[in-house]
């Protein structure tokens, strides 16, 4: 992201003003039971036009607008209506710092969606669509109510494509092709520790399944030994399971 589209305003405060300008245009219980794009309580045709206006006008050049387009999104309460919003909206995302910030309420109720949406999202080219549906997978579904070890073959999948994207864009570039449209460095950085991050999380909600990972070796060697990494520096994993982890270092 360039300096020229940072405005310099803080989240909070973004979300703040999007909150008053939201009691604007929509009535106060309808909000309060979560953001429908239906119609529904309008208080104001000309500033909910707007926002539609806002919403559709992608990509948005202000990281700002990024956030507030994600706080819109976190606020859907329809879940068809979030989607849609969310198909529109990630296909531009670029970098973590909003990728990691989009996380719909509505998702919670609606499990068996959400993971049929992130085979999709894990199964992208799209470097942060692909960590979009790692981050998720980690948020909704390594809790024990939600959990299943399948999700690991997919998060392999995605560890072992991210070096293959990066091979292939390499060898492209030694012979002269046009390689601008594969992933950058950054990308699959991004990528891979969101991988890590998300393993890090198994380890601490799913000891036994998640530890099977990579005593299997199924992950390449630098997000394996990132996953070890971040599970040390967790608090949530006891110092005799971390000593263990230290053993299976590559």
């Amino acid at each position: 992201m360039k300096r020229e589209q940072i405005l310099g305003v803080r989240v909070p405060e973004i979300r703040a003003a999007l909150w008053e300008t939201l009691m604007l245009v929509f009535d106060s219980e309808m909000l309060r039971k979560g953001l429908t794009l239906s119609g529904e309580g309008v208080l104001d045709e000309g500033l909910y036009h707007e926002m539609n206006i806002f919403l559709n006008n992608l990509p948005h050049f202000y990281r700002e607008y990024d956030h507030a387009n994600v706080a819109i999104i976190n606020r859907m309460n329809n879940f068809e209506e979030c989607i849609e919003l969310l198909n529109k909206f990630l296909p531009h995302v670029n970098n973590w710092e909003i990728c990691d910030a989009i996380n719909p309420k509505v998702f919670r109720k609606h499990p068996k969606e959400v993971w049929q949406l992130c085979e999709g999202w894990l199964g992208s080219l799209k470097p942060f669509q692909q960590r979009f549906g790692i981050v998720t997978a980690m948020r909704y579904f390594l809790d024990d109510e939600r959990f299943f070890e399948e999700q690991f073959d997919w998060i392999e999948m995605v560890a072992h494509q991210a070096d293959t994207v990066i091979d292939i864009r390499d060898n492209w570039k030694k012979m002269g092709w046009d390689w601008e449209t594969w992933w950058t460095d950054d990308e699959a950085y991004y990528v891979r520790m969101a991988i890590a991050w998300y393993l890090a999380t198994a380890l601490a909600k799913q000891w036994e399944a998640a530890l099977s990972v990579l005593t299997e070796e199924r992950l390449p060697t630098l997000v394996h030994n990132r996953a070890i990494q971040k599970a040390l520096e967790s608090r949530r994993i006891s110092q005799e399971q971390k000593e263990l982890l230290r053993e299976l270092k590559r």
